[in-house]
């Protein structure tokens, strides 16, 4: 039994290391998911800005210009 806690005590700053880098990827996947959430506001922008050269509004805008109701800004956040 004294051999499975000492064992264990071993394991801990292994642990400790896991979830430290666990952490920085969670923060690396946010700073992406807001890179993706300004590319697509860009592209749709870019787009808006196409049709409005051309005098006709194609998707993801209704005829008025504005935003299907269908099309959404968001990125799922990461936990």
């Amino acid at each position: 039994m004294i051999k499975a806690g000492f064992s264990m005590n071993k394991k801990i700053p292994e642990i400790e290391m896991i979830s430290s880098e666990i952490q920085e990827l969670k923060h690396e996947l946010s700073n992406i998911s807001n890179d993706l959430s300004e590319l697509k506001v860009m592209l749709l922008n870019k787009w808006k800005s196409e049709d409005e050269r051309y005098g006709e509004y194609r998707w993801p805008y209704d005829i008025d210009g504005d935003l299907l109701k269908n099309v959404s800004l968001t990125i799922p956040e990461v936990n």
